[in-house]
């Protein structure tokens, strides 16, 4: 007679998986955000998520909801699974490789193809030779030791790339200070460095399977496991939980983290020309001029 396992054998590969699930319920979900900014407004940005192959950030997901329970099998399978790019959901083998990843993502990163931030890391740390060359990312304190700068320090252009890190590359829940681990992913996306995206999502997702940070209160990239098991062919059954996507990523989202708003940083229509009794037209056009590019000064960010 076979005795009965005292664990759901449909759902879990252990009982240590399963009392996992059941402990990190209270664990919310830090969901992507697709990107529906103003184009025209930021064109460096658009510009170089286009070049980089990245549309499918710039395009609204199929459906806004989907299970959540499929997710956190996925995480408590995989924490307890000697398979290092594989997880096991609903009795089928879901895999999170870097080429799963950018496949799901429709993002060709050609074999062989240098990753040119390689160079900048060593174990997940930054190479100390390349603390000098992120000086515009980097403070010394009065400690002489390297502090990444805070949100305020930053230039417009690496915070909005930031808001488009901290949502959907390396997600957290608050983007006012960069760890060390994103310094050098912002570094590389504000100085265009080519690099193998793939690869950053699989080391933030083996990060949450391994649990390596103590505050971790969260688990991120949801819907992309949703996609990957879908992708794989998981029945996901009647859904429980339902996991909705996070709020899309907008002019206010990015002018909010530079400390504007949309309304300031949108450009200003031409006030009405003022007829002036007893001056000259040319020293009317000069006055007129002047004037706009008062109130061109005025609502132009300060960066």
């Amino acid at each position: 007679m076979v005795e009965e396992e005292d664990y759901d054998t449909t759902r879990f590969l252990s009982k240590l998986a399963q009392d996992s699930f059941y402990e990190d319920l209270e664990k919310k979900f830090l969901a992507e955000r697709y990107i529906t900014y103003d184009r025209e407004a930021y064109p460096l940005l658009n510009d170089q998520i286009e070049a980089r192959g990245w549309n499918a950030l710039l395009q609204r997901p199929i459906r806004d909801t989907f299970p959540g329970e499929n997710a956190r099998e996925f995480y408590a399978n995989a924490h307890f699974s000697k398979a290092t790019e594989a997880a096991w959901v609903r009795g089928v083998e879901v895999r999170f490789t870097p080429e799963a990843i950018n496949e799901f993502y429709n993002i060709e990163w050609p074999v062989g193809q240098k990753d040119e931030t390689d160079d900048l890391f060593r174990r997940g740390e930054i190479e100390e030779q390349n603390l000098a060359q992120m000086k515009g990312f980097f403070s010394v304190n009065n400690m002489d030791t390297y502090e990444p700068l805070r949100q305020s320090q930053l230039k417009w252009e690496a915070n909005a790339w930031a808001v488009v890190m901290c949502s959907h590359l390396a997600p957290t829940s608050f983007n006012t200070i960069y760890g060390d681990k994103r310094v050098p992913l912002l570094y590389s996306l504000t100085k265009s460095l080519k690099f193998n995206l793939g690869k950053v999502i699989h080391a933030r997702l083996r990060s949450t399977i391994d649990r390596t940070s103590t505050k971790q209160k969260s688990f991120i990239f949801p819907y992309l496991i949703f996609g990957l098991c879908k992708n794989a062919g998981v029945d996901f059954g009647v859904m429980q939980e339902v996991c909705k996507l996070g709020t899309p990523i907008g002019n206010h989202s990015i002018c909010a983290t530079l400390g504007l708003t949309y309304q300031n940083y949108a450009p200003r229509p031409n006030p009405p020309a003022e007829k002036v009794q007893g001056v000259p037209r040319e020293q009317q056009g000069l006055a007129a001029i002047e004037r706009k590019f008062m109130i061109h000064h005025e609502y132009t960010p300060k960066i």
